[in-house]
């Protein structure tokens, strides 16, 4: 089962799902018990936050997260909320062709089902490959804008649009102006099966690109069918000034796009002692 989880990513992401719908809820605590001998579960759960609370009655582990108590020490921990003492936030822009297969799930069309099964076939944790220098201003812990480009040329301003928020969870400089920093096999294997991209297709940005960025982030969160915000709409609040990989946003202009987006910002950004949200006394399982 473990190795299961392993290829093909179904742990995470249907514990990414199961985070999400905690998140939407009224509930403080969520909890998932597991016996001990699930050593790969265990760990799993806690790098997701998750902390030994007990044992029950048939022997199993009992693992809680609380509202009350996020960890945002770590992005991971704190998935999928957004730490709100964040200095910055920026913007990835993403090519629809390759934003598509990255984000099948942050498309302009689709439900929320669907969303669900294709998020827990591919997992919350992305990988994005950048070659701009400029990309490397983000900082670990600190949320993006996911900006899907629109490649065609049918009203381009009005289909290129932000449809995701995510945390940047690492940040890995491959090459930079030819010379390498890591080496092909170490490339290969940090990229993984996060990218949309095969062996062969990361072994020719390897060799091709002068400058070559790893951007891992964790998916918080869409905005959804009928909620994305197109360039006009951030263009006109002034969101949208200079070249996407160096807009730097405050606090106030993230919050703002979220809610542009029909985010409910609370259920988003929350102060671990509370005082950004009220919840109320109960508890989910997953």
């Amino acid at each position: 089962m473990a190795e299961k989880i392993r290829k093909q990513r179904l742990g995470e992401g249907a514990l990414g799902v199961s985070l999400w719908k905690w998140q939407a809820s009224e509930a403080d605590e969520i909890y998932v018990t597991i016996f001990e001998k699930h050593q790969e579960l265990i760990h799993l759960f806690e790098r997701f936050g998750f902390k030994l609370a007990g044992q029950n009655l048939r022997g199993e582990q009992v693992y809680l997260r609380s509202k009350k108590q996020i960890d945002y020490s770590d992005p991971f921990k704190s998935f999928p909320f957004i730490c709100p003492k964040f200095e910055k936030a920026g913007m990835i822009p993403i090519e629809d062709g390759f934003h598509d297969s990255l984000f099948p799930y942050s498309e302009l069309k689709g439900n929320k089902t669907e969303i669900e099964e294709e998020t827990a076939g591919n997992g919350v944790l992305k990988v994005f490959i950048a070659s701009p220098i400029s990309s490397l201003h983000y900082n670990i812990g600190e949320p993006v804008i996911i900006y899907r480009k629109y490649t065609g040329k049918d009203r381009p301003s009005f289909k290129s649009a932000a449809t995701s928020f995510c945390t940047i969870a690492n940040l890995t400089l491959v090459k930079k102006s030819g010379k390498t920093v890591m080496s092909l096999e170490g490339f290969i294997k940090l990229a993984g099966n996060k990218t949309i991209f095969k062996e062969e297709g990361l072994r020719k940005l390897y060799h091709e690109k002068k400058n070559l960025i790893l951007i891992e982030i964790l998916y918080n969160g869409y905005f959804g069918k009928g909620h994305n915000v197109n360039y006009i709409r951030l263009k006109e609040a002034g969101l949208f000034e200079g070249y996407p990989y160096q807009i730097q946003y405050s606090p106030a202009e993230f919050i703002k796009i979220l809610e542009m987006g029909d985010v409910c910002v609370q259920d988003v950004i929350i102060d671990s002692s509370g005082t950004c949200g009220k919840y109320h006394e109960r508890t989910e399982a997953i």
